[in-house]
């Protein structure tokens, strides 16, 4: 992550970093028809390979992100490579932040956050 990610301070936002990464839904719009689709895949393929490996370790190891995986695969099992692609981008923010921040991995700030949200 950090070889590609280079300096942290030329993404703005982390809407900026996500994408970057390819991460982030495609657009598609025509007239009053908008559609969000696939992830874009832009950016380097080895690293979104990496971070869907990490999420679904993530899914095992950590409860906080555990129940937002479930809370967005909504019980449906046919959800299961949607919520794992919302996972990573919630891993690539959390990545951001701790980069930012310069802060190690809290778990229990994370499972706060995310019942918050």
């Amino acid at each position: 992550m950090l070889a590609y990610t280079d300096d942290i301070s030329r993404f703005s936002n982390y809407k900026k970093y996500c994408a970057y990464f390819g991460v982030t839904p495609k657009l598609d719009e025509s007239g009053s028809f908008r559609r969000l689709g696939h992830i874009s895949k832009q950016g380097p393929a080895v690293v979104r390979w990496l971070l869907c490996e990490s999420g679904w370790k993530v899914v095992r190891y950590c409860p906080g992100l555990q129940a937002f995986y479930e809370r967005v695969m909504a019980g449906q099992q046919s959800r299961k490579k949607i919520a794992i692609i919302v996972l990573t981008r919630k891993l690539l923010c959390i990545m951001r932040a701790m980069l930012m921040t310069g802060e190690l991995f809290n778990e229990k700030l994370v499972q706060e956050v995310l019942k918050a949200a």
